[in-house]
């Protein structure tokens, strides 16, 4: 395969289709499948994964929604964030799960970000705030921080902001990037 054209940004992305073109080749040359290259290239050129670094542009506002929950995927979200807005400032609205390793999901951000809001999803599994909070102060993280109990308040408040030049990258939780894609489809957080 030669040329291949993807519509998802960042360089992950890039991994996947390269394993997706790889495995259409097999069912078709192992399993008799018919795939067409046309089809592949069409499919790769179309392909649109909510909340994968999916850009929302809401007003004079950007938003980078990204599932990241782990260690592996905030270093390639922090990556595609610093790479595709370098010239950004950057904001962090982060919201994890309990049983994650806070830790590692912090650590790529804290190079990229000028300021982080912590917040929580609506699920029984989210991590509170203040230990978020706790955390990034262990991890000697000197910048901006604030903390809402959920997203809308989060949002609400980045709203009345003046953010001129500015990135806001909403991750740490599927269950986050869920309710963002929902709350930014509002026209109060316009």
């Amino acid at each position: 395969f030669r040329n291949f054209c993807i519509s998802l940004p960042g360089r992950f992305q890039i991994r996947n289709a390269v394993v997706a073109l790889a495995s259409a080749s097999i069912l078709e040359h192992q399993y008799g499948f018919k795939l067409t290259e046309s089809r592949m290239r069409r499919g790769l050129l179309e392909a649109f994964w909510p909340g994968r670094f999916e850009i929302v542009k809401r007003g004079s506002r950007t938003f980078v929604l990204d599932g990241a929950h782990n260690g592996a995927s905030m270093n390639e979200a922090a990556a595609a964030f610093n790479s595709f807005f370098p010239s950004k400032k950057k904001i962090v609205i982060l919201g994890t799960s309990r049983e994650k390793n806070l830790t590692a999901i912090l650590k790529p951000l804290l190079p990229v970000t000028s300021s982080f809001i912590v917040t929580k999803s609506n699920n029984p599994r989210a991590q509170e705030p203040k230990f978020v909070l706790e955390t990034l102060s262990k991890m000697g993280y000197k910048k901006p921080a604030l903390w809402f109990m959920n997203l809308k308040e989060a949002l609400t408040t980045v709203n009345k902001l003046d953010l001129r030049n500015t990135v806001i990258l909403i991750t740490g939780s599927l269950f986050l990037v869920g309710e963002a894609r929902e709350l930014l489809k509002c026209q109060k957080f316009i």
